[in-house]
């Protein structure tokens, strides 16, 4: 990936708040960084990330060939050398946040699932009082989480900053570094609860993000009682609480509500409750960042326009939905539900591939999907990966006809998978694949479109 700056890092920058050494002097400004040394240019800085030095000096001598400035904690073929490159651009991302002299808040958000839809909705809303940088795409990790604040512009007013993590301590780690004024948390779900262990232990996790803020000024769900020490709190369904997101009583326009008193009345075309939450999250910081009424109207219209991950592909005979980026429990039913709401009148099938990180609930977990496939109403449920069977068995165990369910542990012939759902899909059906990224879902996707163009 390869970065602009949004101010230019000098020499010094780099001595001294990365951290980094080097034998030679160099007076130059440095306007790009890159960690792809394929996509380096002359004067960019060059970060190897990789741990293993044969290959840290391919790319650092490929780099400099370019012209590029490499930095490495291994190569001595470096320019610059550092200790660990991925906390060297978190030191210089923390340190190119106290250079934003226009910036107003920082807001964090993480969760089990939802972050980037929340995300795309707070930094739309908020757009339309504020100059706002988001997360590049769901780069959520240190890496990613460093190279989008890198590439805030200096006239950046509101930072909204997706908060990703694999085990104990990285929220922590993020927080300290970017130091939010905000932190949104959108649910405590099963997500890495193999690596975890508990729902309890994910929500210790989650609330990491108040490791760098002055004040614990947390958003949270209101229905969730692992998050009740939460300052703020929100629901759809609950009004007794901070922010709150009715449907008027003649079903014709939403109310937002802060505390007991209504803020707003307006229409949106959004009917899935994930999206509901994600808008009513976006309106609850308005709400205390004191937007008016006026402001608030502009930044649900600008809602509208968000474009999410999933894509609708129309094929010629039936439609796929993809989002092959990740899954869990929560994920899967989010879609069924979106799906339901947005094509009432379609059948639809499900193609689910393996949900990781589970631990000890793997079995239950994948069972219980399958088993929703059924009773939501797919038609067909298409499982693939090494619990395919186990999403199988659910499904029947609930009453699935064997006929309507397909099951393969074999994940690279995602040919085979690919001429099953387009063998037996219907005229005008929906047709989600969801599963982690690691099991090939979207080569599934891309074999399937191949397919249509050839009939």
């Amino acid at each position: 990936m390869r970065i602009a700056l949004g101010t230019p890092l000098s020499y010094n920058d780099l001595i001294k708040h990365g951290e980094a050494f080097s034998k030679e002097k160099n007076a130059e400004f440095f306007t790009h960084i890159t960690t792809d040394s394929r996509e380096a240019q002359s004067g960019d800085l060059f970060f190897s990330l990789t741990s293993e030095k044969e290959s840290a000096d391919a790319h650092i001598l490929e780099a400099q060939k370019k012209g590029a400035f490499g930095v490495s904690a291994i190569s001595k073929h470096a320019f610059f050398l550092v200790k660990d490159s991925e906390k060297t651009l978190l030191r210089l991302a923390a340190f190119h946040k106290t250079e934003l002299h226009a910036l107003k808040a920082t807001v964090a958000i993480t969760g089990s699932v939802g972050k980037t839809t929340t995300k795309e909705f707070c930094a739309s809303l908020l757009s339309s009082k504020y100059k706002v940088h988001k997360t590049y795409m769901n780069y959520n990790n240190a890496l990613g989480l460093s190279l989008s604040l890198l590439a805030s512009p200096k006239d950046t007013e509101i930072l909204v900053l997706e908060l990703g993590m694999n085990k104990l301590g990285e929220i922590k780690e993020l927080s300290e570094a970017i130091k939010p004024d905000y932190a949104v948390i959108t649910n405590i779900g099963n997500a890495h609860i193999g690596m975890l262990g508990s729902r309890e232990m994910i929500a210790h996790a989650k609330l990491e993000v108040s490791a760098g803020m002055k004040e614990e000024l947390i958003i949270a769900p209101y229905e969730e009682p692992l998050l009740s020490k939460a300052k703020f709190k929100f629901s759809l369904f609950e009004k007794n609480c901070d922010f709150h997101l009715p449907l008027r009583k003649d079903g014709e326009a939403f109310e937002f509500y802060h505390s007991s008193d209504k803020v707003i009345e307006f229409k949106t075309n959004y009917k899935a409750s994930h999206h509901l939450s994600a808008l009513l999250i976006a309106l609850s910081l308005a709400k205390i960042l004191n937007f008016n009424e006026t402001e608030m109207l502009r930044g649900i219209k600008n809602c509208e326009n968000i474009v999410f991950r999933q894509r609708l592909i129309r094929l010629k005979n039936f439609f796929i939905l993809d989002d092959t980026y990740s899954s869990s429990p929560e994920a899967v039913k989010a879609e069924i539900e979106y799906i339901k709401l947005e094509f009432p009148n379609r059948s639809f099938s499900l193609a689910l591939g393996d949900m990781l990180e589970l631990g000890n609930k793997t079995e239950r977990l994948h069972k219980e999907i399958g088993r929703l496939a059924f009773l939501e109403g797919a038609d067909k449920l298409y499982a693939f990966g090494a619990y395919a069977y186990l999403i199988r068995d659910g499904a029947k165990a609930a009453g699935m006809k064997d006929s309507d369910l397909f099951a393969t542990t074999e994940l690279l012939d995602y040919q085979l998978i690919a001429k099953e759902i387009y063998r037996k899909s219907k005229n005008g059906e929906i047709v989600l694949i969801k599963a982690s990224h690691a099991l090939y879902g979207g080569k599934i996707t891309e074999e399937i479109e191949r397919l249509d163009k050839e009939c």
